[in-house]
C-alpha cells in the first residue's frame, strides 16, 4: 500500500487522509437526502449512527477477513456540526487497537456541501469495538496482525 500525501480537498481518491494529524482510509461516502432529516432539518443522528457502524463494520470485515463479528461497543459519540440535504459525507476509518478476539476502529465522517467554496466539516469521531465469533456465538481469536496506527 502506497501512502499518497494528505490532501486538503475531499480525499478525492486517496489512499489515506490526514486529520488531526492521524491518517484514515476514506472507504465511501454517502449524499444527504430528504428521508434522512430529523424534524429540525437536520441529518438524524440516528441514521448517521446506523451509517457508521455498517461501514465501520465492513472496514473491518476486511481488514481482519472475517465476516463473523458484532459491534461489542461505541464510544461516547458527539455530533460536532450539522449536515443538511446535499451534503456529501466521507466515512473515514483506522484500526486504533487490536485485542485476542476484538479490533477498535476510529471512525471520522466529514462533509462537505458539493460546488460550495467551503472546507470539509467534522460531523462526528467515535470509537467502534468488534469483536469475532465462533459458530457457537462465542469471542474467538482473529488472528489479525495488521498494524495499528
Amino acid at each position: 500500500m502506497s501512502e499518497n500525501p494528505p490532501d486538503k480537498n475531499f480525499s478525492k481518491d486517496s489512499v489515506f487522509q490526514n486529520v488531526n494529524g492521524k491518517m484514515y482510509r476514506p472507504t465511501h461516502r454517502k449524499l444527504i437526502m430528504n428521508e434522512d432529516l430529523n424534524a429540525a432539518g437536520r441529518l438524524f443522528g440516528g441514521r448517521l449512527m446506523e451509517w457508521v457502524d455498517e461501514a465501520a463494520a465492513l472496514y473491518c470485515m476486511t481488514e481482519i477477513a472475517t465476516r463473523s463479528l458484532v459491534t461489542k461497543k461505541i464510544s461516547e459519540v458527539i455530533f460536532n456540526n450539522p449536515a443538511v440535504v446535499g451534503d456529501v459525507l466521507e466515512f473515514l476509518f483506522r484500526v486504533s487497537h487490536v485485542g485476542r478476539s476484538s479490533v477498535t476502529i476510529e471512525a471520522v465522517v466529514m462533509a462537505k456541501a458539493i460546488a460550495a467554496e467551503e472546507t470539509e466539516r467534522l460531523i462526528v469521531q467515535c470509537d467502534l469495538v468488534f469483536v469475532t465469533l465462533d459458530n457457537m456465538g462465542k469471542p474467538r481469536a482473529h488472528g489479525y496482525k495488521g498494524k495499528t496506527d
